[in-house]
Protein backbone atom coordinates (compact mmCIF):
# COMPACT_ATOMS: atom_id res chain seq x y z
CA UNK A 1 0.00 0.00 0.00
CA UNK A 2 1.68 3.09 -1.08
CA UNK A 3 1.13 6.13 1.66
CA UNK A 4 0.31 9.81 0.38
CA UNK A 5 3.39 12.06 1.50
CA UNK A 6 2.46 15.48 1.84
CA UNK A 7 5.05 17.83 1.66
CA UNK A 8 5.42 21.11 3.76
CA UNK A 9 6.49 24.00 1.42
CA UNK A 10 10.07 25.85 3.66
CA UNK A 11 8.77 30.04 4.41
CA UNK A 12 11.18 30.89 1.59
CA UNK A 13 9.61 28.54 -1.14
CA UNK A 14 6.22 30.70 -0.51
CA UNK A 15 8.08 34.24 -1.50
CA UNK A 16 7.25 35.35 -5.39
CA UNK A 17 9.41 34.43 -7.78
CA UNK A 18 10.21 38.33 -8.44
CA UNK A 19 11.73 38.36 -5.26
CA UNK A 20 14.34 35.52 -5.85
CA UNK A 21 15.29 37.31 -9.14
CA UNK A 22 15.39 40.95 -7.53
CA UNK A 23 17.97 39.49 -4.72
CA UNK A 24 19.67 37.21 -7.31
CA UNK A 25 20.26 40.56 -9.12
CA UNK A 26 21.09 42.67 -6.16
CA UNK A 27 23.82 39.98 -5.46
CA UNK A 28 25.23 40.07 -9.11
CA UNK A 29 25.37 44.04 -8.65
CA UNK A 30 26.93 43.72 -5.48
CA UNK A 31 29.28 41.40 -7.05
CA UNK A 32 30.60 43.13 -9.92
CA UNK A 33 31.19 46.47 -7.67
CA UNK A 34 33.32 44.41 -5.68
CA UNK A 35 35.39 43.13 -8.97
CA UNK A 36 35.26 47.13 -10.31
CA UNK A 37 36.88 48.29 -6.95
CA UNK A 38 39.71 45.15 -6.68
CA UNK A 39 39.90 45.90 -10.40
CA UNK A 40 40.93 49.62 -10.03
CA UNK A 41 42.64 49.12 -7.03
CA UNK A 42 45.09 46.52 -8.75
CA UNK A 43 45.81 48.76 -11.96
CA UNK A 44 46.68 51.76 -9.34
CA UNK A 45 49.28 49.42 -7.76
CA UNK A 46 50.55 48.22 -10.89
CA UNK A 47 50.35 51.93 -12.41
CA UNK A 48 52.45 52.99 -9.42
CA UNK A 49 55.01 50.26 -9.33
CA UNK A 50 55.75 51.01 -12.56
CA UNK A 51 56.29 54.16 -12.67
CA UNK A 52 58.60 53.97 -9.31
CA UNK A 53 60.83 51.12 -10.60
CA UNK A 54 60.25 50.76 -14.39
CA UNK A 55 63.91 52.22 -14.52
CA UNK A 56 65.06 50.27 -11.29
CA UNK A 57 67.64 48.14 -13.49
CA UNK A 58 69.29 51.71 -14.80
CA UNK A 59 70.09 53.16 -11.10
CA UNK A 60 73.78 52.43 -10.45
CA UNK A 61 73.29 51.52 -6.72
CA UNK A 62 70.61 49.18 -7.26
CA UNK A 63 71.61 47.52 -9.93
CA UNK A 64 75.46 47.13 -8.58
CA UNK A 65 73.75 45.84 -5.52
CA UNK A 66 72.00 43.36 -7.48
CA UNK A 67 75.07 42.10 -9.06
CA UNK A 68 77.43 41.77 -6.04
CA UNK A 69 74.42 40.28 -3.93
CA UNK A 70 75.60 36.31 -4.32
CA UNK A 71 72.07 34.93 -4.11
CA UNK A 72 70.87 37.12 -7.05
CA UNK A 73 73.66 38.46 -9.02
CA UNK A 74 72.39 38.96 -12.66
CA UNK A 75 69.32 36.56 -12.46
CA UNK A 76 66.61 39.23 -12.06
CA UNK A 77 67.85 41.60 -14.97
CA UNK A 78 65.16 42.22 -18.31
CA UNK A 79 66.58 44.60 -19.78
CA UNK A 80 69.95 43.28 -22.18
CA UNK A 81 70.91 47.21 -22.14
CA UNK A 82 70.83 47.78 -18.65
CA UNK A 83 72.42 44.49 -17.34
CA UNK A 84 75.71 45.61 -19.98
CA UNK A 85 75.95 48.90 -18.47
CA UNK A 86 75.97 47.34 -15.08
CA UNK A 87 78.04 44.82 -15.62
CA UNK A 88 80.87 47.10 -17.46
CA UNK A 89 80.28 50.09 -14.53
CA UNK A 90 81.16 47.45 -12.14
CA UNK A 91 83.82 46.01 -14.21
CA UNK A 92 85.31 49.89 -14.12
CA UNK A 93 84.89 50.09 -10.75
CA UNK A 94 87.18 46.87 -10.17
CA UNK A 95 90.24 48.36 -12.92
CA UNK A 96 89.78 51.21 -10.37
CA UNK A 97 90.86 49.07 -7.67
CA UNK A 98 93.21 46.98 -9.22
CA UNK A 99 95.08 50.22 -10.59
CA UNK A 100 95.64 51.64 -7.14
CA UNK A 101 97.22 48.50 -5.64
CA UNK A 102 99.30 48.52 -9.00
CA UNK A 103 100.17 52.31 -7.83
CA UNK A 104 100.75 51.53 -4.20
CA UNK A 105 102.89 48.49 -5.27
CA UNK A 106 104.68 50.52 -7.50
CA UNK A 107 105.19 53.36 -4.92
CA UNK A 108 106.64 50.67 -2.76
CA UNK A 109 108.80 49.42 -5.36
CA UNK A 110 110.18 52.79 -6.15
CA UNK A 111 111.49 52.76 -1.99
CA UNK A 112 114.78 52.93 -2.02
CA UNK A 113 115.45 50.98 0.69
CA UNK A 114 113.39 48.37 -1.02
CA UNK A 115 115.14 48.48 -4.19
CA UNK A 116 118.43 48.51 -2.90
CA UNK A 117 120.27 45.09 -4.17
CA UNK A 118 120.10 41.84 -2.11
CA UNK A 119 123.65 40.82 -0.87
CA UNK A 120 123.00 36.81 -1.72
CA UNK A 121 123.07 36.15 -5.20
CA UNK A 122 120.32 32.95 -4.88
CA UNK A 123 118.11 32.49 -7.71
CA UNK A 124 115.03 33.47 -6.03
CA UNK A 125 116.95 36.82 -4.49
CA UNK A 126 117.21 37.40 -8.50
CA UNK A 127 113.57 36.56 -8.84
CA UNK A 128 112.34 38.73 -6.18
CA UNK A 129 114.69 41.76 -7.40
CA UNK A 130 112.89 41.59 -10.77
CA UNK A 131 109.44 41.39 -9.71
CA UNK A 132 110.19 44.32 -7.59
CA UNK A 133 111.39 46.44 -11.05
CA UNK A 134 108.81 44.31 -13.28
CA UNK A 135 106.17 46.41 -14.48
CA UNK A 136 102.68 44.79 -13.09
CA UNK A 137 100.45 42.20 -15.25
CA UNK A 138 97.69 43.70 -16.79
CA UNK A 139 94.45 42.47 -15.93
CA UNK A 140 92.86 39.62 -17.77
CA UNK A 141 89.76 42.37 -19.40
CA UNK A 142 88.27 40.68 -22.88
CA UNK A 143 85.67 42.76 -24.11
CA UNK A 144 86.65 45.51 -21.34
CA UNK A 145 85.17 43.17 -18.31
CA UNK A 146 87.46 42.02 -15.93
CA UNK A 147 88.12 38.36 -14.99
CA UNK A 148 87.28 38.80 -11.43
CA UNK A 149 83.99 39.65 -12.20
CA UNK A 150 83.43 37.70 -14.72
CA UNK A 151 84.72 34.40 -12.30
CA UNK A 152 82.72 35.45 -9.92
CA UNK A 153 79.33 36.04 -12.02
CA UNK A 154 79.87 32.44 -13.56
CA UNK A 155 79.83 30.57 -10.06
CA UNK A 156 76.85 29.22 -8.23
CA UNK A 157 74.04 30.95 -6.58
CA UNK A 158 73.88 31.37 -3.11
CA UNK A 159 71.27 29.98 -0.98
CA UNK A 160 68.31 32.72 -0.40
CA UNK A 161 68.68 32.53 3.05
CA UNK A 162 72.67 33.22 3.23
CA UNK A 163 73.99 36.61 4.37
CA UNK A 164 75.61 38.02 1.40
CA UNK A 165 77.72 39.98 3.61
CA UNK A 166 79.03 36.55 5.40
CA UNK A 167 79.30 35.20 1.83
CA UNK A 168 81.50 38.07 0.86
CA UNK A 169 83.90 37.10 4.03
CA UNK A 170 84.47 33.43 3.12
CA UNK A 171 85.48 34.61 -0.25
CA UNK A 172 87.34 37.94 -0.63
CA UNK A 173 90.47 36.07 -0.79
CA UNK A 174 89.59 35.08 -4.34
CA UNK A 175 87.79 38.40 -5.26
CA UNK A 176 89.87 41.21 -3.62
CA UNK A 177 88.79 44.03 -5.44
CA UNK A 178 84.59 42.92 -5.59
CA UNK A 179 85.03 41.91 -2.08
CA UNK A 180 85.95 46.12 -1.27
CA UNK A 181 82.86 47.50 -3.86
CA UNK A 182 80.13 45.13 -2.36
CA UNK A 183 81.06 45.88 1.36
CA UNK A 184 80.72 49.63 0.07
CA UNK A 185 77.06 48.96 -1.57
CA UNK A 186 75.69 45.99 0.44
CA UNK A 187 75.96 47.78 3.99
CA UNK A 188 73.38 50.21 2.85
CA UNK A 189 70.82 51.02 4.42
CA UNK A 190 67.51 50.60 2.17
CA UNK A 191 65.33 51.87 4.31
CA UNK A 192 65.07 55.61 6.70
CA UNK A 193 62.85 53.90 9.63
CA UNK A 194 66.09 53.45 11.52
CA UNK A 195 66.94 56.91 11.30
CA UNK A 196 63.52 58.38 11.65
CA UNK A 197 63.41 56.43 14.87
CA UNK A 198 66.65 57.35 15.83
CA UNK A 199 65.35 61.58 15.89
CA UNK A 200 62.42 60.71 17.84
CA UNK A 201 63.91 58.48 20.35
CA UNK A 202 66.24 62.09 20.49
CA UNK A 203 63.59 64.08 20.81
CA UNK A 204 62.29 62.20 23.76
CA UNK A 205 65.26 62.31 25.46
CA UNK A 206 66.00 66.08 24.96
CA UNK A 207 62.95 67.65 26.30
CA UNK A 208 62.27 71.23 27.54
CA UNK A 209 62.91 69.93 31.43
CA UNK A 210 66.60 68.50 30.10
CA UNK A 211 67.23 70.96 27.51
CA UNK A 212 71.05 71.40 29.11
CA UNK A 213 72.16 67.76 28.49
CA UNK A 214 75.34 68.29 26.20
CA UNK A 215 75.76 66.57 23.07
CA UNK A 216 78.21 63.59 24.61
CA UNK A 217 75.81 62.88 27.32
CA UNK A 218 72.85 62.95 25.08
CA UNK A 219 74.38 60.57 22.49
CA UNK A 220 75.03 57.98 25.75
CA UNK A 221 71.67 58.24 26.75
CA UNK A 222 70.32 58.06 22.88
CA UNK A 223 72.48 55.20 22.82
CA UNK A 224 71.29 53.14 25.99
CA UNK A 225 67.61 54.14 25.09
CA UNK A 226 68.33 52.29 21.84
CA UNK A 227 69.60 48.92 22.84
CA UNK A 228 67.13 46.05 23.73
CA UNK A 229 66.55 44.05 26.89
CA UNK A 230 68.70 41.16 25.74
CA UNK A 231 71.34 43.56 25.24
CA UNK A 232 71.66 44.90 28.56
CA UNK A 233 71.41 41.96 30.09
CA UNK A 234 73.59 39.81 27.53
CA UNK A 235 76.90 38.24 29.15
CA UNK A 236 79.17 38.74 25.86
CA UNK A 237 78.87 43.22 27.23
Amino acid sequence: MIEKVVVTPRPEDDRPVEEDEMDSSEERTGRQNHYEILSTLKNSLLTELDRRFKDVENSETYALATLLDPRFKRVYFKDPAAHGRAILLLSAKVNEKHEERRSASSAASSDPAAAQPCASHSLWDIHEEFLATAPPQEADNPDGVSGELRHFLNQPLSPRTADPLAVWETIKGEYPHLYEIASDYLSRVVTSVPSERLFSLTGNTSTEERNRLDPDRLARLVFMSSLDQDEWFSENH
